[in-house]
């Protein structure tokens, strides 16, 4: 949040949002608050566009021009976002479908051609219900076994697949107020209604994971203790 994104010719603007697939915890756009060139206009921007990663400066590289941005498809991001609205978008840009190539799309999980966006009606219309908002998601109320345990303070993302691998609970109800970590592959469900995110992990084994200590970026020890905890499967 608040990256900044560059285009072949220019900055572009500033990462406002992200949407990811709750299925695969795959980051399927970032939301993009245009500057003055665009007026201020919120375009997607899919990760496979991503061509450079400066964590330094907070800044993604893309590979568009701004005349490309500003002639994509116009996209309502403060509505559900439609397969239509997607397929147009992979079509202007040339980008490859999910389960095509390139960084970013892996197979499993994903849908498969134009086709498929287009004729995978959900109960929201043709709106994509397993695409979610990192903001609407955020605070989110976290429950297991045993009761309420938290809020969702934050994500913690890769910049080499675009997969989020874990969540950050802030556990103020705890005594210590720790805040920890939960691996997504451990997420069993995440309900818009009652904006609450259920965990398969026991009270104590999120009491004794590695606690999160404010950092930009995870420590190559920290990481390899957090991975050590919690062996992906």
């Amino acid at each position: 949040m608040g990256w900044r994104l560059s285009a072949k010719d220019g900055e572009i603007g500033k990462i406002t949002d992200i949407y990811f697939d709750d299925r695969s915890w795959q980051i399927r756009y970032f939301i993009v608050e245009t500057g003055n060139w665009l007026f201020g206009r919120k375009v997607l921007i899919a990760p496979y566009a991503v061509t450079g990663v400066v964590a330094a400066d907070k800044l993604l590289a893309v590979g568009m021009n701004k005349e490309q941005i500003r002639n994509s498809p116009d996209i309502d991001t403060d509505r559900p976002v439609s397969r239509q609205m997607e397929a147009a978008l992979f079509d202007h840009y040339s980008w490859p479908y999910y389960g095509g190539a390139g960084m970013g799309y892996p197979t499993t999980g994903m849908v498969e051609g134009a086709s498929k966006f287009a004729n995978s009606q959900s109960s929201d219309g043709d709106a994509d219900i397993h695409l979610r908002s990192y903001s609407h998601v955020s605070d989110y109320m976290v429950h297991n076994e045993d009761g309420f345990i938290g809020n969702v303070f934050d994500f913690v993302t890769s910049d080499e697949d675009w997969r989020i691998p874990f969540l950050i609970i802030d556990t103020h109800n705890w005594a210590s107020g720790d805040m920890t970590y939960a691996p997504t592959y451990r997420i069993s469900s995440i309900d818009w209604h009652t904006h609450e995110v259920r965990v398969g992990l026991s009270t104590q084994v999120l009491r004794n994971s590695p606690k999160y200590g404010h950092q930009d970026a995870l420590s190559e020890a920290f990481s390899h203790d957090l991975y050590k905890y919690y062996p992906m499967l």
